[in-house]
């Protein structure tokens, strides 16, 4: 647990010192370079044998085991040849179908919407500072009792017209201030003898700030809106990152699975036509030294077999068909039409993978381990919003304006009075307001500290986690390398014990009662020939699919963005509230 710890130190530090900037959002690309590969060409058929993973996860290659340097099973050289007469041939490789399906894969296609509906949600946030244009207006016709013969000069019933018009511009800005300009315009008629001139016009226009002083003041509260809008994306994107991820391995897995269904195939096939030779010698001897009973156990042999060749061809449709629903394309669907031959032959070059490496890998790349750090990231933004409500509300309220007024309703000799007569009038002021104990903010600010401390160890948890996802991946590219070892070797010992047999049978006179034993123990011995050769060709997939679970361990399988970078991360500064740690690009 070593590597954990080191990772929680580097990552605390990378959390606590970085400042705080608008990220980049990530975007997807497949390893721009395709990994070497090494020709082979058999007849007709002609494949590329895959090497180990290349990424900085692998140290320098083993020497290489004699046994396996030069080996090419007989298989591989007619995985590439066509199974089902009258179905169009079609070659593909793992990367062309990763490729095709990260591009039409209906299942793809969902999981992406997410990081561009959470896009959505930055611009929205952006909007909140977009100014705003309104327009009021307002028409009254009163008609009320008068208490007060002031009120009129006379009259009973005070009649008032009076219709009123505001329109402007606001804004909120980034300090968390609000700004209006407003033009009022407004045109009112009483009969009462003390309203002069008659028939007036009144104008006024209005500046206005209310700006907070401690309580949502300042600019890293009111853009934290916009914050953690991009962090939601973020997170919404190493959401995509894994869900790609495995779908890509997915693919992986249904194109090695191919591979390995016809080679069975093509070995039941080989096992079948064996056995038919055996039958068909047998019954041109039966007049000379065959005995019956060899004919019925040879007849029994060639029925089993043929159904094993039928299990393998539907289990080989099987494989194909979920080739094309992960990858869903459409000229495909027909899979009577269709045959997708595999091009690449499994990987049998051992290499030496160091651990540490494969951790280091791991730690920048894993999408869980990035999306966690996002998540401290928003609980960080969220505690800072937090300690800034724990400040009283202070707020400067200024106002200025400008007043008009004309009759005969002319409002262009009003609006020109404005700034023509008198002089502007202003008035400033604050407004304070604290709640006594202030414990909503405060159990606010302790939540969100605890929040802190849960991801900070869900964090370990999370890298306890990878390095143990890791450390499995590493050690089961070498045990199935092992078993390949093994499974070579058993091989090649079927092989000898049935030409040993096959010989044997031979040269035995037909009517020997032994005879009957060794063509027993003949058949069997093909049975296990095949079995021993199937084994081998599941280990050669199970080693090429660690290799491949490595790279998906490590968070290598697809690059999504930049690697996260703990290096210099220097000495932790304080963090002032608000402030928002983030994970730049690596150099």
């Amino acid at each position: 647990m070593r590597f954990v710890q080191e990772a929680t130190i580097v990552a605390v530090i990378a959390w606590s010192c970085v400042s705080a900037t608008s990220a980049q959002m990530p975007m997807l690309r497949l390893p721009s370079t395709a990994p070497p590969a090494v020709p082979a060409s058999h007849g007709n058929f002609r494949f590329t044998r895959l090497p180990p993973i290349t990424q900085s996860i692998v140290a320098q290659p083993l020497a290489v085991d004699e046994r396996l340097a030069s080996v090419t099973a007989w298989w591989e050289h007619h995985v590439g040849d066509s199974q089902r007469p009258g179905a169009a041939s079609v070659s593909v490789s793992a990367n062309e179908l990763i490729a095709q399906a990260l591009a039409q894969s209906e299942h793809v296609m969902a999981v992406s919407q997410g990081p561009l509906i959470q896009q959505e949600n930055v611009l929205r946030a952006i909007a909140e500072f977009d100014p705003a244009i309104f327009f009021e207006s307002r028409w009254d016709d009163l008609s009320n009792p008068v208490g007060n013969t002031l009120t009129t000069g006379g009259p009973s019933r005070f009649s008032d017209h009076h219709w009123q018009n505001r329109g402007g511009m606001r804004q909120k800005t980034t300090l968390g201030g609000t700004i209006e300009l407003s033009q009022a315009i407004g045109l009112q008629d009483t009969n009462s003898i003390f309203f002069i001139p008659g028939q007036q016009a009144q104008t006024r226009t209005t500046l206005g700030l209310n700006q907070p002083l401690l309580r949502r003041a300042g600019r890293q509260y009111n853009e934290s809106a916009i914050l953690l809008a991009e962090v939601a994306t973020n997170i919404a994107e190493y959401d995509l990152s894994r869900e790609l991820q495995d779908h890509a391995y997915g693919v992986i897995q249904a194109y090695w699975d191919l591979y390995m269904q016809r080679a069975l195939y093509l070995q039941r096939h080989r096992s079948h036509e064996q056995a038919v030779r055996i039958l068909t010698e047998l019954q041109s001897r039966e007049q000379i030294d065959s005995l019956r009973s060899q004919i019925s156990r040879a007849r029994a042999a060639v029925a089993i077999r043929r159904a094993g060749v039928q299990r393998a061809l539907l289990a080989t449709q099987t494989a194909q068909s979920r080739i094309v629903t992960l990858t869903n394309n459409q000229f495909w669907r027909n899979g009577e039409a269709v045959e997708l031959m595999p091009v690449e032959a499994p990987a049998t070059t051992r290499a030496a993978v160091d651990l540490h490496n494969a951790f280091q890998t791991a730690l920048h790349y894993r999408p869980e381990v990035a999306k966690h750090m996002e998540e401290i990231r928003e609980a960080q933004i969220r505690l800072g919003i937090s300690e800034n409500e724990l400040l009283p509300t202070l707020d400067l309220v200024l106002e200025t304006y400008v007043a008009g007024l004309d009759g005969d309703n002319d409002v262009s000799d009003a609006l020109g009075s404005q700034f023509a007569r008198g002089a502007p009038s202003y008035s400033a002021g604050i407004i304070f307001e604290v709640p006594l104990g202030n414990r909503a903010a405060q159990a606010e600010y302790r939540r969100r500290q605890a929040q802190v401390d849960q991801l900070m160890h869900e964090l370990k948890a999370v890298l306890s986690q990878v390095s143990l996802e890791v450390e499995v991946a590493v050690a089961e590219v070498e045990a199935t390398y092992q078993e390949l070892l093994g499974r070579y070797e058993a091989m090649l010992a079927t092989d000898e014990e049935l030409k040993y047999l096959f010989d044997r049978w031979r040269l035995l006179p037909g009517d020997d009662r032994a005879v009957s034993f060794v063509l027993e123990e003949l058949l069997d011995a093909q049975d296990r020939q095949t079995e021993a050769e199937a084994a081998y060709v599941r280990a050669q997939v199970a080693y090429t699919l660690a290799n491949f679970n490595l790279q998906r361990a490590s968070g290598a399988l697809l690059h999504f963005g930049q690697p996260m970078s703990f290096a210099d991360a220097g000495e932790p500064t304080p963090v002032p509230a608000g402030a928002i740690p983030f994970n730049g690009p690596a150099p």
